[in-house]
C-alpha cells in the first residue's frame, strides 16, 4: 500500500494574513501547497509516524497566524522527541502529551508577550504508521473519512452550536445560520483544552482521509465535497478541486485541505 498525502492553504479575501496553517510530514506551510508519499518499502524512513495537522488561528490575523505555527511547530518537534519505538500505542500516548505541552507553551507565550495575550487556535489531524491511523481534533476544524464512494465526518466540533445540536436543542439548519456557528469551545491555548483522540483505524486500499479547516466545510456542503472525491482520484487532484470549490463561492475564510489517499 501507498500512502499519499497533499494539502493546500491560502488566505481568505477578508484577512491580511492567513491564519491557518498545515503540517504535512515535517513541512510546516501558511501558503500553498505541501506533499509527501509513503508505501511499505519507505516505513523505516517514517519510524516515528507520519504527522499530519491543521492548525486554524483565533484571533486577529497576526495573533491567530502566531498561534496556529507555534502549534505545529511545538506539536511536531515534542512528538518526534517523545516516540521512541514504532508502535501505535506509543504514538497516541505521545501524541496526547505532546499536545498538553504545546497548550501550556502556548499559554506561556501568550503571557509574555501581551501583544498576543489570548492566542488560540484549533487544531484537528492524524498519524499514521505503515497501515493504521489515529485521528485527533480540538475545535472545529474536521477530519472526514472517505470510504465506497461515501464522506462521512469523524470528527465532533467543539462549539457552541455543534454542541447545541447534539443536545438536540437545534437543528443543522439552524446551527449553519446561527451568528454563534464560529464560537469554539475547546482550543489551544485555553486552560481547559483538551485533544480528543479517536480509536486506532486501518486503512483500506481506496480510502482516503480528507482534513479541512472551516474555509471549506462553512462553504462547500457535504454532498458537494463527497462528489468531487468520487471524480479525482489523486490526492493532488482531490485536493485542487476542493479549494476551487470553496474558492469559487466567493465566501471562504482562511482555507485550508489536506488529502490522504490510501492506494495500491
Amino acid at each position: 500500500m501507498r500512502i499519499s498525502v497533499y494539502g493546500h492553504t491560502e488566505k481568505g479575501p477578508r484577512h491580511e494574513a492567513n491564519e491557518d496553517v498545515i503540517l504535512v510530514g515535517h513541512a510546516i506551510s501558511s501558503s500553498g501547497e505541501a506533499g509527501v508519499e509513503m508505501n511499505d518499502k519507505d516505513a523505516d524512513a517514517y519510524g516515528e509516524g507520519l504527522l499530519v495537522a491543521v492548525a486554524d488561528g483565533m484571533g486577529s490575523d497576526a495573533v491567530g497566524a502566531a498561534a496556529a505555527r507555534l502549534t505545529l511547530e511545538r506539536l511536531d518537534a515534542y512528538f518526534q522527541a517523545q516516540v521512541n519505538t514504532p508502535d501505535m500505542r506509543v504514538m497516541a500516548t505521545a501524541l496526547y502529551d505532546s499536545a498538553r505541552q504545546v497548550n501550556q507553551a502556548v499559554l506561556e507565550f501568550g503571557a509574555r508577550q501581551a501583544e498576543y495575550a489570548g492566542m488560540a487556535c484549533t487544531l484537528t489531524g492524524v498519524v499514521i504508521f505503515r497501515d493504521e491511523y489515529i485521528i485527533f481534533n480540538a475545535g472545529d476544524s474536521r477530519v472526514y473519512r472517505y470510504s465506497h464512494r461515501v464522506l462521512r465526518q469523524m470528527t465532533d466540533d467543539d462549539s457552541i452550536v455543534a454542541e447545541a445540536v447534539r443536545a438536540g436543542e437545534i437543528t443543522l439548519a439552524e446551527a449553519y445560520a446561527s451568528e454563534y456557528r464560529h464560537f469554539v469551545t475547546n482550543a489551544m491555548g485555553s486552560e481547559s483544552f483538551q485533544l480528543r483522540l479517536g480509536e486506532r483505524q486501518a486503512f483500506v486500499p481506496g480510502d482516503a482521509l480528507l482534513l479541512c479547516s472551516d474555509g471549506l466545510h462553512n462553504v462547500v456542503s457535504l454532498g458537494r465535497m463527497e462528489r468531487l472525491l468520487g471524480e479525482y482520484g489523486t490526492a493532488k487532484g482531490r485536493c485542487r478541486a476542493l479549494v476551487e470549490s470553496a474558492i469559487e463561492s466567493g465566501e471562504y475564510d482562511d482555507l485550508s485541505v489536506i488529502i490522504v489517499n490510501a492506494e495500491e
